[in-house]
């Protein structure tokens, strides 16, 4: 799982988040630190890194909400995440 994600992160986390002047990777790391700052567990600070990569494995293109498309992201990272990691990690990334 951790090269899976390396390769998402690698393929496509240098796509724009949302219309943000800042790609899905740099935010991905935002959250993180964030949450490692905040003190929270380290479940969670997972989820936090891991939040939006429900992005990375649809093929809707970096401004679907834009053009009103719900790529369900939550959804579809918490399902994908749920092959190696425990709800502690999942649930929040499906919240």
């Amino acid at each position: 799982m951790i090269n899976e994600i390396q390769r998402l992160f690698s393929e496509y986390g240098d796509a724009m988040y949302a219309g943000e002047p800042v790609t899905q990777t740099a935010h991905a790391l935002q959250c993180a630190l964030q949450a490692e700052q905040q003190g929270v567990p380290n479940a969670l600070i997972t989820a936090a890194l891991l939040h939006d990569v429900g992005h990375l494995l649809h093929d809707f293109g970096e401004n679907c909400a834009n053009d009103g498309i719900d790529d369900r992201h939550e959804q579809l990272g918490a399902t994908w995440l749920q092959k190696t990691f425990d709800l502690d990690v999942c649930e929040p990334v499906k919240l």
